[in-house]
């Protein structure tokens, strides 16, 4: 038989927790919750803080928009754990792309220890892309402790990397690079805000190889810098704006050709 005052404590836990959770879903509704959550996170409040990360671990939805903060966060000894939690509950809601750009911020002065807990946050998240840059950055590093830290995180995650580099190159179609091709096409000013179908860097290049300058109809030739990826050259008009290159004065990489491989089926 349980005694009167144990089951007393544990009815007022229940209470607690049903008061919380009320509260929880409460604070879900506020129009401004992002916010509050950001000032909780970058306040100096260690209940505040806490509280936030525990209510986006529930509610993952606002994590993306607090990225940059969590980040930062996970690299400090106290918080590491707790953030990594929050991005790991939200991993499927943030794109891997900024993720990347974000964990790159971070790499610019950053010492070993810095780049062990970003690998440590990355793998720990599955976020490959982000941890195949630091492990790239740390390997081109000229300082022994960094370099370790890419041997012993290529060593326990190269094949995972790996993995997810064939993964997207398998799930990158030609659909999706022609969808690309006419967003280049029709924004040509903004083709630096356009991510690479493949590899998701910012690398695109379209450029319109003419006879000569004052010549309408071109060949167009869409590919990627960064991982040379792109489209078979093809006749089309020059939009206004873009690039043109006179035939036998281009410059155009030997890049490998995304094929159409569902016509050929």
């Amino acid at each position: 038989m349980s005694s009167e005052p144990e089951t007393g404590e544990w009815q007022s836990l229940v209470a607690a927790e049903q008061a919380v959770s009320k509260l929880r879903t409460a604070i879900y509704g506020l129009p401004r919750r992002a916010e509050v959550l950001a000032d909780a996170i970058s306040g100096s409040s260690v209940w505040d803080r806490t509280v936030a990360l525990r209510f986006i671990r529930e509610f993952p939805e606002d994590t993306p928009h607090l990225l940059d903060q969590l980040v930062e966060l996970a690299m400090s000894t106290g918080w590491a754990r707790e953030s990594i939690e929050a991005i790991r509950a939200a991993r499927s809601e943030i794109d891997s792309t900024r993720m990347t750009a974000i964990v790159k911020s971070f790499l610019t002065d950053a010492d070993a220890e810095d780049y062990l807990r970003l690998a440590e946050l990355t793998a720990q998240t599955e976020a490959w892309q982000a941890l195949g840059a630091v492990i790239a950055a740390a390997a081109a590093s000229d300082d022994p402790e960094k370099q370790e830290v890419a041997r012993d995180f290529t060593e326990s995650h190269g094949t995972r990397i790996q993995m997810r580099d064939a993964e997207q190159q398998s799930a990158c179609s030609h659909s999706d690079w022609l969808s690309a091709f006419d967003r280049a096409y029709r924004h040509v000013d903004d083709l630096d805000q356009i991510p690479c179908p493949h590899c998701g860097r910012y690398s695109l290049r379209l450029v319109f190889v003419v006879d000569d300058l004052d010549s309408v109809n071109a060949t167009g030739a869409f590919w990627c810098d960064s991982c040379l990826w792109g489209l078979m050259p093809e006749r089309a008009s020059v939009p206004g704006g873009a690039v043109r290159m006179v035939r036998g004065t281009e410059k155009i990489p030997n890049y490998r050709l995304v094929l159409d491989t569902d016509s050929e089926q």
